[in-house]
């Protein structure tokens, strides 16, 4: 809820939301890594995505937390990277 009052502020509603593949990442330490785990993903893969980072002791916790997150796309529509704004 958080995330979408923020867009709306900013005039990003649900239309362009979808078509840009706008999304949000929780204030939770592990959520992506849970999901993505769960999903068949390795630590390993969303630490080299730059999704994920090892803190130790076989612990990893997601790179966003508590953001508006965007896909980085080339020219040929390939995604090539993440951004996100922190939420106020």
């Amino acid at each position: 809820a958080e995330a979408r009052r923020y867009l709306d502020q900013r005039g990003i509603d649900e239309i362009w939301r979808e078509r840009f593949e706008i999304g949000f990442a929780p204030d939770q330490p592990d959520a992506l890594v849970g999901a993505a785990l769960k999903a068949g993903f390795t630590k390993r893969t969303l630490e080299a995505a730059g999704l994920a980072k090892d803190v130790g002791g076989g612990r990893f916790i997601d790179h966003f937390q508590g953001r508006v997150l965007f896909p980085i796309r080339d020219a040929s529509a390939r995604l090539v990277g993440f951004g996100g704004r922190i939420l106020p």
